[in-house]
């Protein structure tokens, strides 16, 4: 169900996180559009959303995600990565 993704944001929002970087390889559904309504709904200002076709293997998605927050997010002390 493609709300699940903002189930499992909710936590994060409520206690304040106000940055974010969806990196999506998988979803057929609207998922996308639905992140996006949650973070307007929720004053989330500072998100970036990818969609790319899924890697050779969840290591190399893992890592282009790496990259890609490492370029939003270039001064960040830590990153965390919930999988689901």
């Amino acid at each position: 169900d493609e709300t699940v993704i903002c189930q499992a944001l909710d936590p994060y929002v409520h206690a304040g996180m106000q940055s974010f970087l969806i990196y999506d390889i998988c979803s057929t559904d609207n998922t996308l559009q639905i992140v996006n309504d949650y973070f307007q709904k929720h004053n989330v200002r500072h998100y970036y959303i990818f969609q790319e076709p899924f890697k050779k293997n969840m290591i190399e998605s893992r890592n282009r995600a790496f990259e890609l927050a490492e370029q939003c997010f270039p001064d960040a002390t830590f990153l965390f990565m919930p999988l689901g």
